[in-house]
């Protein structure tokens, strides 16, 4: 994806330049203090000029794309994380509970692996209470659903910017109200997001390289 206008907008104000030009050796004949104080103004009078509210909104729906992106890819991979340790603990208490007893009896049979049972129920019993101390099953409600949300709201980003790109002169006030409502939407989502166990800073890495694959950023 091209995150990149191809051509962006500039509004030049020859009456500053004008302006500019022709006051300039008059300026320099003023007391040095009050000339640059002068100068300023006519510098920063000719920046303002030259913004476009088009580009800015252009560029902030393309910044806002990345963050939501980036925090989707990311809470997808901790919600596999946390999936995979949720697997595991059910499979290690179905297996020590009492329903299993076919499995303690294959070890309490063979004399040489019998100390392994009681370490293997003590390691279960252990995993499980560790997983409720954790609240693992709020953290995947949570992940699941703002996995959801943050891929919708992509999507809406995405179809934003396709109107810009259709429509290059869009009605600024419209689009204006969009994006701040997208980006309140996305700071609503992201504030559910509270300190993570199982993130690092590798599984960051890894999120923001594949943004960048998706949005095809180098």
């Amino acid at each position: 994806m091209n995150i990149r206008r191809s051509a962006p907008r500039k509004a030049h104000s020859s009456i500053v330049k004008s302006g500019w030009r022709q006051n300039r050796f008059r300026l320099n004949s003023l007391n040095p203090h009050f000339a640059l104080v002068l100068y300023a103004g006519f510098f920063y009078a000719e920046q303002a000029m030259t913004i476009d509210p088009r580009d800015v909104i252009w560029d902030e729906a393309q910044a806002l794309l990345y963050h939501v992106s980036y925090a989707e890819t990311l809470i997808t991979a901790l919600l596999v994380r946390w999936v995979w340790l949720d697997t595991i603990t059910k499979i290690l208490v179905a297996i020590s509970s009492g329903g299993a007893a076919l499995a303690g009896l294959v070890f309490w049979k063979s004399s040489d692996y019998t100390f392994l049972w009681p370490m293997f129920t003590s390691a279960s019993t252990l995993l499980a209470i560790v997983s409720s101390q954790l609240d693992v099953a709020e953290k995947l409600k949570r992940h699941s659903t703002s996995t959801v949300e943050l891929r919708n709201l992509s999507m809406e980003i995405g179809s934003l910017i396709v109107r810009m790109k259709i429509n290059d002169s869009f009605a600024i006030a419209e689009f204006e109200a969009q994006l701040l409502d997208l980006r309140r939407k996305y700071g609503l989502e992201t504030g559910k997001f509270l300190h993570d166990l199982l993130l690092t800073r590798r599984l960051r890495n890894a999120a923001q390289v594949m943004t960048n694959q998706k949005l095809d950023i180098s």
